[in-house]
């Protein structure tokens, strides 16, 4: 049975993928609106900060990690990383020139969506 779900999986393909979550630019509205206050994220920003939907640890850390910019660790709950990922999103959709998906767009498009519901479906054929 494993070997059967992999397989089904494995034909799908990343260019399939990648098509589906190219035509479907609102699903990073999804990600940010409703994901971010239910999955856990930890997020390392290209500053080299790490923020987090996870509350502090208990005895005044912050979750620990190892963030960067004078960070000491990882921090902002999930109002933080919505913000992170709203102006990711509101930096464009499209990289200039080639039309194509940003890479960090494409990623909003893809987090938590449809990889669970995919494996279903090969389960249930």
């Amino acid at each position: 049975m494993a070997r059967s779900l992999a397989g089904d999986l494995n034909e799908k393909g990343f260019k399939a993928l990648a098509k589906y979550y190219s035509g479907r630019p609102e699903l990073a509205d999804y990600t940010i609106d409703h994901e971010v206050t239910r999955m856990a994220y930890v997020v390392t920003t290209a500053d080299g900060d790490t923020l987090s939907t996870a509350p502090p640890s208990p005895g005044g850390g912050n979750g620990g990690g190892n963030g960067g910019s004078g960070s000491s660790g990882s921090s902002g709950g999930a109002a933080a990383v919505a913000a992170h990922f709203r102006a990711v999103a509101n930096a464009g959709a499209t990289e200039l020139g080639t039309g194509r998906p940003a890479a960090a767009h494409l990623l909003l498009r893809m987090a938590n969506q449809s990889l669970l519901a995919d494996m279903l479906a090969a389960l249930h054929e």
